[in-house]
């Protein structure tokens, strides 16, 4: 999951978003410093066009909202030449079809602002950190994105992006974050030569739209979580044995049928293995096989008919596994993993003779065992016509 600070940021500036179609004015807000101190002003326009002047006695501009003004592409110059001192910038609501990004701002957001071409000039030099855009039909990430080499966090939600060209991030290594949420279209993601990125650590394409992955040509070595919630992905992404230092993989709510676990093969530092709700009727393991890190898997919500094969993979480190809601009618924990303190097998359709036995083993995991062994002697009745 998105860590809880990041997610309740995106989700605040997503509300913020929401909140500003209903504002019954449009201004432009601008604060900075004036005689040592910091200063704002609201100033009424609908429209940022020429002639435009800021208002006498205004202070050094640090921040500034646009609050529902139309910016023409005709006034980019306008626009980028009366913000060049600003260090941040929050654009919502308006019409901002195209929107030039603002060298010299730390902080750049963009919401609900009708934007689809989002513009970075190559003869400019970027200070922006972070970068959002949400609730925008936004068509493409700029193709020289990379020229964003400060930026650590860039993340679009609510997006129109038919291709996404990871390559085009290739050398942004003081990038930690880039988020994706909700593509409104279908979305292939493309990496036509090898993309560096020495400092991401996690990578987030929730409801992108994307039936598949190929990652085998990202050189990533910080990268920890890999996250593709809620996609039409029938497997796993390619290549994940690049990704020597992952932890945490979840590709929950996709169509997978089939968990071939020797795709995880050199992923020593792998601890969270999310897979519930996909369409899984099988695992296989082809090789002996050992993920030494692993403790978390979560297999709930699956079509699973057997999955006894998971015994052969050496998992020395695994605690909890999930496979409820499934339909198994058995399943024995293989005593090697010494360290398992929680299997849940709830909704499966046990055999009820295994569920006896087991519910005498005082070394079973089974969470609810009992329970379950007491389903399956609940007493018949039949109605009898006289």
């Amino acid at each position: 999951m998105l860590p809880t600070v990041r997610l309740i940021f995106l989700i605040t500036l997503l509300v913020q978003s929401s909140f500003q179609e209903e504002e019954e004015t449009s201004y432009l807000r601008f604060c900075g410093f004036k005689s040592g101190i910091n200063v704002c002003y609201t100033h009424p326009v609908e429209a940022l066009k020429a002639p435009f002047v800021w208002p006498a006695g205004s202070p050094t501009l640090r921040y500034v909202d646009l609050v529902g003004v139309t910016v023409a592409e005709s006034s980019h110059q306008l626009f980028v030449d009366l913000l060049s001192t600003a260090n941040r910038m929050d654009v919502y609501g308006g019409k901002v079809p195209t929107i030039y990004q603002v060298a010299s701002v730390d902080k750049f957001v963009v919401s609900n602002s009708s934007t689809r071409r989002w513009i970075l000039e190559d003869d400019r030099e970027y200070m922006a950190t972070e970068v959002f855009f949400n609730q925008n039909p936004l068509e493409a990430v700029p193709a020289n994105v990379g020229r964003l080499k400060r930026t650590t966090e860039i993340s679009l939600a609510d997006a129109a992006l038919k291709v996404l060209n990871m390559s085009a991030f290739d050398g942004l290594d003081q990038m930690v974050f880039l988020t994706f949420i909700n593509n409104i279209v279908s979305l292939k993601v493309i990496t036509p030569i090898v993309v560096n990125m020495a400092g991401l650590r996690q990578f987030y394409c929730h409801q992108c739209s994307i039936s598949e992955l190929d990652v085998s040509k990202w050189n990533m070595p910080s990268l920890k979580c890999l996250s593709l919630v809620k996609n039409p992905l029938t497997s796993v992404p390619k290549g994940l044995s690049k990704l020597k230092k992952l932890q945490i993989l979840e590709a929950y709510g996709n169509k997978i049928q089939t968990l071939r676990m020797d795709d995880f093969k050199g992923l020593d530092h792998l601890t969270t293995l999310s897979l519930e709700e996909n369409q899984l009727t099988k695992i296989v393991v082809q090789q002996p096989l050992s993920i030494k890190a692993l403790r978390f898997v979560e297999l709930q919500t699956n079509k699973l008919l057997d999955a006894s094969v998971l015994n052969q993979v050496d998992l020395p480190g695994l605690a909890v596994l999930n496979f409820a809601d499934n339909n198994l009618t058995r399943f024995d924990a293989t005593p090697r993993w010494k360290k398992l303190e929680y299997l849940n097998l709830d909704r499966n359709p046990l055999d009820c003779n295994w569920a006896v036995k087991e519910a005498v083993n005082p070394q079973s995991k089974v969470e609810n065992i009992k329970q379950i062994k007491e389903s399956c002697w609940k007493p018949v009745f039949v109605k009898i016509n006289t």
